[in-house]
């Protein structure tokens, strides 16, 4: 894995993406609950049950 780019581990396996796929993917994520910003996203997780406390 080259510096700078974003990883999720799963398992033994390392999946990278690029800046550029990240941004794009965080947009699409913005955009369906018409977030402006990863707070937003973050609060209309925790209101819909999409995450739980401590995760």
């Amino acid at each position: 894995m080259t510096a700078g780019q974003p990883a999720v581990c799963a398992g033994e396996e390392t999946l990278s993406i690029t800046v550029g796929t990240f941004k794009t993917h965080l947009t699409n994520v913005q955009a369906k609950p018409g977030a402006r910003n990863r707070l937003e996203i973050a609060a209309w997780a925790w209101r819909n049950g999409v995450v739980e406390h401590g995760t």
